[in-house]
């Protein structure tokens, strides 16, 4: 199967007919057509309906028709998705910040510049000492660090940024020179310097202590193995003091107080570093937002050129955004994942029975589609692109989803007329509802095979989506709830008003018991992530009656919170139409003051064409 097969199609489906769909294709219609011949005779089924005035799809080609639009708009999205990533307006990126860049409000406002003009990237932001980012940025951990400038390790790059000046004392907030403006060494008398390697810089250490030294420093230095943090915790306990910048007195560590000391003066040059490898594009989008943010800041240091990383390769638009190249097929998607796994051309070759000279050809071919570089070639072999990994980790779904249409489009092949799936809750009012409309299908669409599976509700807005199920029968959900692409309509009534208990259980021989009575017997309910609408809903509506429910453990399904139920070990919500027939071991009474509006829904596709899925879901309606 060719991609351009079913571009072809999709638009036959779009425009109704061939003549049209001919000319939106800026094609003959006779070769049109032998193109159509070609994909009924590879898939062996008929896919449209030929007559005088026309065509018209087939059941099987109404079911081709919305897979192939679906798979091409997929392909535009990720497409879309991969050129982001090229240009540096897509990704993640992870940074590692001290305390006082945070106080700097660096981290608000990268994240802010990202949320206006590239909301795309995600900004993960980890609070590190100033060494341990040029440790994280080194090793990987962390895309970009701000620290001392310059780093120690020689695979970071480092670029200045404004000027810190360390003239404070961090003291216990305790101390009697707490609340001075200025204090002078001496005056420290006996209480300990904290010396932390971990959190700055030993370099910065010997000169504040010759500074401090200079000006009658009496205080013992305690050296510990630890960072910012931990030596802020020392002095918050009483142990000793720390020094600290100007910046960082404007927020004080907890338990601790800034003071100025006299004679204590050591200029820190605050960078930005990354490693000299970096190629990503989204990495340098943030590190020309953080030189921007300042090149605005007080003391910057922001030099007139700063070096950066590379510059993401140019991109030439050669297509709509969100549409698929016409050029575009299966073999290119193919080329890609292959050469992403092999790193290499000449084994990708190998493993797909091609020349390297091929495989060249078609992954540039591919990158003229694309309009992006997708690899970078070396005498070591070649590397991915930013574009490149974007697009290689969406081509498995997209392979997938082709060889799924091929699936479906071919069962007509197998004598199948027409099929539909229904997703099902598993209710008793579901299962007699599920009865009345397999039989109705039975005697008026013979020619139609329905097959049912069980799936929870939740789970079948993924199933729809994903074109597993073509209706679902699900439980009726809170106003909102459900995405929009889907129709639903009520079809049976059946409200939450009571609970189910084991018939041992002393509540289950009432007729009605109350909330209170209900307090301290385990509730069996769902986790809240698996329905959060509904698990509100229930939850407000039992607050509502005074219950707080005892909620020991959580179940995910109806059969199972059923069989625990009767097996007096709590009790579940039931509905009203298992009061003539309860689950089985299980009795129902009604609680006081208790009702929810619920019941049973049919859910299908907005776009839906399928004549198929129609009859079922007016079979639906009928009952």
């Amino acid at each position: 199967m060719r991609l351009r097969h079913l571009r072809y199609f999709a638009a036959i489906a779009e425009a109704g007919t061939m003549t049209r769909a001919a000319e939106n294709l800026r094609m003959a219609q006779p070769a049109l057509s032998r193109q159509m011949h070609e994909l009924e005779r590879e898939l062996g089924v008929m896919l449209l309906d030929r007559h005088p005035r026309g065509v018209a799809p087939t059941i099987a080609g109404e079911m081709l028709a919305r897979s192939a639009t679906q798979l091409i708009a997929d392909i535009g999205a990720a497409l879309d998705r991969a050129e982001a990533a090229a240009t540096g307006r897509r990704g993640r990126v992870t940074v590692a910040m001290p305390r006082v860049a945070l106080v700097r409000g660096i981290a608000d406002a990268l994240a802010s510049a990202l949320r206006d003009q590239h909301p795309e990237i995600a900004l993960i932001v980890r609070e590190v000492d100033p060494v341990q980012a040029w440790e994280q940025v080194a090793s990987g951990e962390v895309d970009v660090g701000f620290g001392a400038y310059p780093a120690k390790q020689p695979s970071v790059h480092t670029e200045p940024l404004w000027e810190e000046t360390i003239t404070r004392a961090v003291i216990p907030a305790s101390h009697l020179l707490a609340g001075r403006a200025r204090i002078t060494a001496d005056e420290l008398g006996g209480l300990p310097l904290i010396v932390a390697p971990r959190g700055i810089p030993l370099r910065i250490f010997d000169t504040a202590i010759a500074q401090l030294n200079a000006v009658g420093l009496r205080s013992p230095l305690l050296t510990v193995d630890t960072g910012f943090g931990g030596a802020w915790l020392m002095v918050a306990a009483g142990r000793g003091w720390f020094i600290g910048s100007e910046t960082l007195a404007q927020i004080p560590p907890e338990g601790t107080a800034i003071v100025a000391v006299d004679g204590l003066h050591v200029p820190i040059v605050g960078a930005v570093g990354w490693r000299k490898t970096e190629r990503r594009p989204v990495v340098r989008t943030v590190i020309e937002m953080a030189i921007d943010f300042a090149r605005g800041v007080p003391n910057s240091l922001v030099s007139a050129e700063p070096a950066l990383p590379p510059a993401a390769s140019r991109t030439v638009r050669r297509r709509e955004p969100g549409s698929m190249p016409i050029a575009l097929e299966l073999r290119h998607l193919h080329a890609l994942l292959e050469v992403a796994a092999a790193q290499s051309l000449g084994r990708a070759a190998e493993r797909l029975g091609l020349t390297q000279p091929a495989l060249s050809r078609q992954i540039k071919e591919l990158e003229r589609s694309a309009g992006f570089t997708l690899l970078v070639r070396s005498p070591r072999g070649v590397a991915l692109t930013a574009g490149g990994t974007a697009l290689a980790s969406e081509c498995p779904a997209l392979l997938g989803a082709i060889e799924r249409l091929k699936r479906d489009a071919t069962r007509a092949r197998r004598g199948m007329e027409g099929r539909c799936v229904i997703g099902a809750v598993t209710t008793l009012a579901a299962t007699e509802l599920l009865g009345n409309v397999l039989t109705q299908c039975a005697v008026k669409h013979p020619h139609i095979e329905v097959v049912v599976e069980e799936i929870p509700t939740p789970k079948q807005f993924t199933a729809l989506r994903q074109g597993k199920i073509d209706v679902g029968l699900v439980h009726t959900t809170p106003p909102g709830d459900g995405p929009e692409q889907f129709r639903r309509e009520q079809v049976r009534a059946d409200r939450i008003d009571g609970a189910l208990l084991s018939p041992t259980h002393p509540l289950a021989t009432r007729d009605e018991i109350t909330a209170a009575e209900l307090a301290n017997v385990p509730f069996l309910f769902m986790e809240r992530a698996f329905n959060p609408p509904f698990y509100d809903l229930v939850m407000s509506s039992l607050r509502a009656i005074g219950l707080k429910p005892l909620v020991e453990a959580t179940y995910d399904g109806l059969p199972t919170v059923w069989s625990i139920a009767g097996q007096g070990r709590g009790w579940c919500l039931g509905f009203r139409s298992q009061f003539k027939k309860p689950p089985s071991g299980t009795v129902a009474v009604r609680i006081t003051g208790f009702d929810v509006p619920w019941g049973l829904d049919v859910m299908w596709r907005k776009e839906e064409r399928s004549s198929v899925v129609r009859a079922v879901v007016e079979a639906f309606r009928a009952k």
